[in-house]
């Protein structure tokens, strides 16, 4: 089911992840079960080695739930939603809690 989620701003918690990962794509990685994939989702870019993908900090847009999620976007993405919070379509399942396992 695809979810409307917005990018969250920046928070000295979410430097480095506190499952031993050492960033938060590997965080993703480790408790999604999933593959990142190819593409992007937030901009459908396909990812490459300038553009990597990386663990996105995101909220679900409109919705009661506070939680914060990680979900994979490119470093584009990514750098540019920390300032506008924008909001963009993810399928749930590839939302995984930050704080996953109390972290």
């Amino acid at each position: 089911m695809l979810i409307l989620v917005k990018h969250t701003g920046t928070h000295p918690d979410w430097e480095k992840p506190k499952d031993g990962s050492d960033d938060w794509i590997e965080y993703w990685k480790r408790h999604s079960g999933i593959g990142v994939g190819y593409v992007c989702n937030d901009c459908g870019c396909l990812y490459t080695i300038n553009n990597p993908a990386v663990g996105a900090h995101v909220r679900k847009a409109y919705s009661d739930d506070k939680k914060v999620y990680i979900v994979p976007t490119c470093k584009k993405c990514n750098s540019r939603a920390a300032s506008d919070q924008h909001t963009f379509y993810c399928d749930s399942s590839k939302l995984v809690p930050a704080n996953k396992d109390n972290l």
